[in-house]
């Protein structure tokens, strides 16, 4: 993550990839993920990015001796917009992917909890049916003639 950092023109895409990776491949427990990708990956992207921006926004101002025409001042304007929309976007969009991604990290977290209680409860029950027909069978083996039980499991008369 720090060699995304580095690139002169950051780009939230290897923070996607990192905040993707660590949430679907990482050991760790639910809230260590959030942590470890909010505290190593969203933040210090974030603060670089608006320090990137402020940087580029502290440059000497230019002096126009001209007065625009309306339509040249209509274009610089579409585009001092659109460049601030697309370095907004630019913050936001790895906030709302990091986001998702938690939701869905809980909600798999909680699947998985789910799936393995089901799993032991199911174990048990099968142990215990188990253990009920080992009864039952030897209940009968002591009660009836081998001839009759065999004929109680064919179902005939």
């Amino acid at each position: 993550v720090a060699a995304e950092f580095m690139r002169p023109q950051l780009d939230y895409g290897m923070l996607v990839m990192h905040i993707g990776f660590v949430h679907n491949f990482s050991p760790l427990g639910e809230m260590a993920i959030h942590l470890v990708t909010a505290g190593f990956g969203l933040v210090p992207y974030i603060l670089l990015k608006v320090y990137r921006i402020l940087q580029s926004n502290e440059g000497p101002a230019e002096i126009t001796l001209f007065e625009p025409t309306a339509e040249e001042a209509y274009t610089m304007c579409g585009r001092d917009h659109i460049s601030d929309t697309t370095q907004l976007l630019e913050i936001l969009m790895p906030t709302v992917i990091l986001l998702y991604q938690s939701v869905v990290t809980m909600r798999r977290f909680r699947s998985m909890r789910i799936d393995l209680l089901t799993g032991c409860i199911l174990h048990k029950q099968r142990t215990r049916l188990k253990n009920e027909r080992a009864k039952c069978e030897g209940l009968l083996t002591s009660m009836l003639p081998r001839q009759i039980i065999g004929a109680l499991k064919d179902n005939e008369p």
